[in-house]
């Protein structure tokens, strides 16, 4: 005969109560689920109100140069057809000048119609711009062209750090 087994000749092992210990892995994994799922949709939706107020700001800023666009229009135009009109160099490249220190502005040209052109400012270094161009008269007499180049380049850098604060 065989010695006997140590092992079997022990009481028997008492059983583990497994209703509660199977439940617990299973709610962690659905919490940790619901918390990924949560940070996400709070990503997605910071995502979404910056998209957003981005889109608004970029509105705002266009508007803004439109609005400067109109001033020249309105305030500058007659003094540059005058000096245009009397043939006033210093005078012209002076307003031009004053013209250019309005935000934004990154280029201006008269061209008269005669062959003439003063420049001010540079759009060698602009990368988006918006253009607009006036034609130039006195009187009823066509003298030339009045070319602005707004620059959209401090726009998006604006609206940059704008999204970087959110």
């Amino acid at each position: 005969t065989f010695p006997q087994d140590p092992i079997s000749s022990q009481a028997p092992l008492p059983t583990l109560a497994v209703s509660g210990d199977v439940k617990r892995p299973r709610n962690a994994r659905l919490v940790h689920r619901l918390i990924i799922y949560v940070f996400l949709l709070s990503v997605g939706l910071v995502i979404l109100a910056t998209s957003i107020q981005s889109f608004i700001n970029y509105r705002r800023e266009l508007s803004a140069i439109e609005n400067r666009m109109t001033q020249i229009q309105t305030s500058f135009l007659g003094s540059l057809e005058t000096s245009l009109w009397n043939y006033d160099s210093d005078q012209l490249n002076a307003q031009l000048q004053g013209i250019l220190k309005l935000p934004d502005i990154a280029y201006l040209e008269v061209k008269s119609d005669t062959g003439n052109r003063f420049i001010a400012g540079s759009n060698a270094n602009v990368r988006r711009y918006v253009t607009r161009e006036f034609p130039l008269a006195y009187g009823s007499r066509s003298m030339g062209t009045l070319t602005v180049q707004a620059s959209l380049d401090g726009v998006f850098q604006r609206l940059w750090a704008q999204s970087l604060t959110v």
